[in-house]
């Protein structure tokens, strides 16, 4: 149920990003949650975005036109460790 949940939050933020971006406008937050084990799946969609020492980081300046590949990063994310919203 959970994993469905999610699925759900980021179609509607697929959604609602498309929209914006149609608009010219990006409102995107992204974090790496407790839980994340390093992997390395999100530093490989964008490398710009990600990286990885312990954990996954964030570079929240590269996030703007690389909306798709958060979401996408998200996704692949196997522990669910990657949090994207609308702002």
């Amino acid at each position: 149920m959970a994993d469905a949940l999610v699925q759900l939050k980021i179609y509607i933020f697929k959604i609602k990003s498309h929209t914006n971006s149609l608009l010219g406008e990006t409102f995107m937050n992204v974090c790496i949650m407790d839980g994340c084990v390093g992997c390395g799946a999100c530093e490989a969609i964008n490398s710009d975005v990600f990286f990885v020492d312990v954990v996954a980081h964030v570079n929240d300046g590269a996030v703007d036109g690389n909306e798709q590949d958060c979401i996408d990063a998200a996704l692949v994310c196997p522990v669910n460790a990657i949090w994207v919203e609308d702002i």
